[in-house]
């Protein structure tokens, strides 16, 4: 009986010995969760702690862990614990963590641990761990621990990690942070006391366990309204209500309505002594104000008389009547401020002075920029206009009177007019029912809009109103001259031609060096008009190197003719392009027959109408015409199929002339035409850039 009762005393001893010495945790974490860690980056090179999972290569347990960069950079990152409590009493206190490095080669990483007491003022008075690793990559992984001092026992407190020390190495690691102690037993258990938790409440922060082991966090509510920051709609500003009149998330008591406006001057000026100033009124309720004033300097300096120093005071006026001075700001300390009026205001007032020398003769000056502000009501269309004050609710009423576009061809100088209503003026100059800019023919009245020939020119304006337009080519082509003599191209038409256009190119001379080499091209270009041969121009190729030939013709035929002007027996050679022309045959009726009597047909020859250059070298086409008595002049211009490439309508009066713009237009022959009222005249030109 006795050695049982012994034997049961030398058990229950072992037991309770085991107990006291038993290590008990009392805050860990294996950085699963983040609550309540904090990272600094005390030495700001945008570098600081991160979570990152799978460090099982670094021998680390499986999970999320904690890394500091250091490739590159010279780190100072801190990572700080939640607050934990330290039971009283507790012995024997120690903190344990898991370090590693990613790197096999560059591994020197240097860290240091802390403990801190809640609520002292700095971070690293209490060091508990300092060290540097001395190897890393794969299965790196190892286990520090140290002391912590018994004074903390009883305290609240939080574990600090420092990387820092460090230079140009790969990556810091740590895992599984732990602190414990010897012979009190936490009574959570396996959740410490003052260890993070989720206590699964969205209006909390820092959720940690208490002394009843119970996961409860903070109440965060900054504006002390009853709604908590994270489900209130206006979390700075207090709005038990959570009044929200626009739907857009943001509660009526912080929701800016976006407004903007400006000073009655933008530049505001001051001479002799006092102050000048300018000032803005504002509505009950607008806020938050922001605008600049720039162009602040100062002269202290050289005759008494000449120095000056610009300054400005800012004053407004709050919601209770009351005039608040923001501030006086001057010109030999800053050329340029930004004020920011948070408070409700209902004025604002700019004053302008010479702080240095009341005897100034000049003139101060300074720049007002526009005033940025929140409307103290509900703008539902962000037109900086309240509700109440809103003309077109839904419609931006600072559009009014602005340019718009109606998405009418037939209108121009269109404008807002009212809500959501833009209208433009219609131009139809010759009041024949269809608008300028889909009229065939501007300045003519021609309803029925008839073009025989296809060309985009009503035939009432059109001269070259060709029915029968037709394309030949020369029966030799490129026209080439061997050994002395000439050589020919002809192009015969069928009946008499008009209007008969082509181009020779290639034309060239050699005027120096060996005889036998020199040549010089000559050409020659003639036609039949059915009883004579008549020659319509020669050329030589040491002038021009391309020709646009036009004949008004008629003709029946067309020949070039191509010799050496030097006599010599170089080969010779010339390009000869398609030739247009009009048949006459089935050439419409001359449209001025319709449009005047025999009068003013003959009237007709007096008038001209002269363009220089031409061909057109650069982007401008000069044209002189000595029309009588018009106002208004309609140019077009079109190509040898017909399109019209410019169309435009001047004013203009005898003797003026207009440039015209052709630099789009590419190398070729053009025709333009000239219609007024009572006149139409043609001629063709060349554009070669």
């Amino acid at each position: 009986m006795m050695k049982r009762n012994l034997l049961l005393w030398f058990f229950t001893s072992l037991l309770t010995t085991y107990s006291i010495n038993a290590q008990s945790t009392i805050w860990s974490t294996d950085f699963e969760s983040l609550n309540g860690l904090s990272s600094i980056d005390l030495d700001a090179d945008g570098y600081e702690w991160f979570q990152n999972s799978d460090g099982t290569l670094m021998g680390f347990a499986p999970g999320k862990y904690m890394g500091s960069y250091s490739i590159n950079t010279s780190p100072d990152n801190v990572l700080t614990a939640p607050v934990f409590s330290i039971p009283a009493g507790a012995s024997d206190l120690s903190f344990s963590l898991r370090v590693a490095s990613s790197s096999s080669s560059d591994y020197s990483e240097s860290f240091a641990v802390y403990i801190q007491e809640d609520g002292a003022s700095s971070m690293f008075n209490n060091q508990i761990f300092q060290g540097t690793l001395s190897s890393g990559g794969p299965s790196s992984a190892t286990l520090i621990s140290g002391a912590i001092p018994s004074s903390f026992a009883g305290k609240d407190a939080r574990i600090i990690v420092r990387h820092f020390n460090t230079t140009n190495q790969l990556l810091f690691m740590i895992d599984d942070l732990k602190v414990e102690s010897d012979g009190v037993p936490d009574p959570c258990g396996e959740n410490p006391v003052g260890s993070s938790c989720d206590d699964g409440n969205a209006c909390t922060v820092n959720d940690v366990y208490d002394a009843d082991c119970n996961c409860a966090g903070t109440l965060l509510d900054t504006d002390s309204d009853g709604i908590c920051d994270t489900e209130d709609n206006c979390p700075d500003t207090y709005n038990p209500l959570q009044e929200d009149m626009n739907g857009d998330g943001i509660g009526d008591a912080c929701d800016c309505s976006s407004a903007s406006t400006s000073f009655d001057v933008s530049v505001l000026n001051h001479s002799g002594s006092g102050f000048n100033g300018t000032a803005k009124t504002f509505n009950s309720g607008d806020k938050d104000f922001s605008f600049t004033i720039s162009g602040l300097s100062s002269r202290i300096s050289g005759k008494k008389s000449n120095r000056f120093i610009e300054s400005v005071t800012v004053l407004y006026t709050n919601n209770q009547g009351q005039e608040i001075t923001y501030g006086t700001f001057n010109g030999d300390t800053t050329s340029q401020v930004q004020v920011s009026i948070e408070n409700e205001s209902t004025q604002i007032e700019v004053r302008l002075f010479n702080s240095y020398n009341s005897s100034f003769s000049g003139t101060l000056s300074v720049d007002l920029g526009s005033i940025d502000y929140c409307l103290g009501c509900l703008d539902s269309d962000g037109d900086g206009i309240c509700d109440s004050d809103d003309l077109c609710a839904g419609f931006d009423d600072n559009l009014i009177g602005q340019p718009c576009d109606d998405a009418d061809d037939c209108t121009v100088d269109d404008i807002w007019t009212d809500c959501a209503t833009c209208v433009g003026n219609l131009v139809d100059q010759d009041n024949d029912g269809v608008c300028d800019n889909l009229d065939n023919c501007i300045l003519i009245s021609n309803p029925d809009q008839l073009d025989s020939d296809g060309d985009g020119i009503g035939d009432v304006c059109d001269d070259y109103n060709c029915a029968n337009e037709v394309q030949s080519t020369f029966d030799t082509n490129p026209l080439v001259r061997t050994g002395s003599g000439s050589a020919t191209s002809k192009v015969i038409f069928s009946e008499a031609h008009e209007n008969i256009a082509f181009t020779i190119s290639d034309l060239g001379a050699r005027l120096k060096g060996k005889p036998s080499n020199k040549y010089h091209d000559k050409v020659t270009v003639s036609y039949f008009d059915g009883a004579n041969t008549i020659t319509h121009g020669v050329y030589y190729g040491n002038d021009v190197s391309s020709i646009d030939v036009e004949i008004a013709g008629p003709a029946s035929s067309v020949t070039v003719l191509l010799e050496d002007a030097l006599n010599g027996k170089v080969t010779l050679s010339v390009d000869l392009s398609p030739v247009q022309s009009c048949s006459t045959i089935a050439q419409s009726a001359d449209p001025k027959s319709v449009l005047f009597d025999d009068a003013k047909a003959l009237n007709n020859e007096k008038y001209e109408m002269q363009f220089y250059p031409n061909p057109v070298n650069n982007s401008k086409l000069n044209i002189r015409h000595n029309i009588e008595n018009v106002n208004a002049v309609n140019y077009i211009i079109t190509d040898l199929s017909g399109k019209i490439v410019l169309n435009k309508v001047v004013n203009q009066s005898e003797g003026q002339y207009i440039q015209l713009n052709v630099s789009q237009l590419e190398n070729g022959l053009y025709f333009v035409s000239l219609v007024s009222s009572s006149t139409k005249l043609t001629k063709r030109f060349i554009v070669q850039h």
